[in-house]
């Protein structure tokens, strides 16, 4: 195995694992870490598995790879916040997320190491990837997941694209300690932990994107994710309601408004404990979270809407947001 010209030393990097029932591809997914080009530590943390993960990770126990399990079950949210916590108080300075059913490539951290090389260790830095798709067999679904979801994610800071559409996904996150300590501890009722990292990283520090993918990204019926859960539900629910049953019903769905992320929102305006944040990043989250609680109007809301990269590109996607703005009884 290649060894990665940053360091041999282990002790500066550790790759958060967080398990919950994850038996059908856990084995692929650890043995993808433990072949990293560069050295790291593994920190396995299961939330109280009912099937065979816990054996699986204790079967890879060692000096490397060490395994715990919570005392109760936490939710994969607050497990990654557990997580991040317990790399941070053993004193690693980068910390990477890892699912528990993808598969890495070899230079998953060398790559991201060698991104955070070159900023100042005290900047909070989150550096992020786009990722292969490969389904429950492995075989391959798409090239990229970006192109998948129509991200327009590009290494340009935009505080609006990253509150909206996002796209920075956890399983390819690496994030320095800076970063760590000014994002503990997450807001109450966060919907997923990757966003609350990279608004972060994106307000107060260094989001870096890789422009190539740094893993496979295992899509299936039980994945935890918002995203996996909205890609699985188009292609495992083919006799959901059509566009034009909805529009007899009235019934539209609002780009981010039923994944608590207003509760993210809201945390940044009230905040006593994060630093200031300026006025026009400030006035953008405000914009953001009027949009979140529909008001003062829904019709007031659609032109700050359509201007900005909150939402998804092109027309047709858009229209359709000003059409559920304006017809949706989904939230009266």
């Amino acid at each position: 195995m290649p060894i990665s010209p940053l360091s041999t030393n282990t002790d500066n990097t550790a790759i958060v694992l967080c398990t919950y029932n994850g038996e059908s591809h856990l084995k692929a997914q650890i043995e993808s870490l433990l072949a990293q080009s560069h050295p790291c530590t593994v920190l396995a943390f299961d939330d109280c598995s009912t099937d065979s993960t816990l054996s699986i990770l204790k079967s890879f126990e060692s000096a490397q790879f060490v395994v715990s399990q919570n005392a109760r079950n936490l939710g994969y949210v607050k497990n990654f916040e557990a997580a991040i916590s317990t790399a941070l108080a053993e004193g690693f300075e980068y910390i990477a997320l890892s699912d528990q059913d993808d598969i890495w490539r070899q230079d998953r951290i060398e790559s991201g190491l060698i991104a955070m090389s070159k900023t100042k260790k005290d900047v909070p830095h989150l550096v992020h990837s786009d990722l292969s798709v490969i389904n429950e067999t492995g075989e391959a679904v798409a090239p990229s997941y970006f192109e998948l979801r129509n991200y327009r994610l590009s290494a340009q800071r935009s505080i609006e694209l990253i509150l909206g559409q996002n796209g920075v996904m956890g399983n390819t996150i690496l994030l320095n300690s800076a970063l760590a300590k000014l994002a503990l501890p997450f807001p109450d009722k966060l919907h997923v932990h990757d966003y609350w990292l990279a608004v972060i990283a994106e307000l107060y520090g260094t989001r870096i994107l890789l422009d190539q993918p740094t893993a496979q990204y295992r899509l299936h019926a039980d994945n935890a994710s918002n995203s996996a859960r909205k890609f699985n539900a188009l292609k495992l629910n083919p006799a959901r309601l059509s566009f034009w049953q909805r529009a007899w019903a009235r019934d539209f769905k609002l780009p981010f408004m039923e994944d608590n992320r207003h509760e993210a929102i809201a945390h940044l305006l009230e905040s006593k404990t994060l630093p200031p944040v300026d006025s026009k990043d400030r006035k953008v989250l405000e914009t953001f979270y009027q949009y979140l609680q529909l008001k003062p109007s829904r019709l007031a809301l659609i032109k700050p809407m359509i201007q900005s990269d909150f939402l998804k590109s092109g027309w047709i996607y858009r229209f359709r947001f000003t059409l559920a703005m304006l017809l949706s009884k989904r939230y009266r």
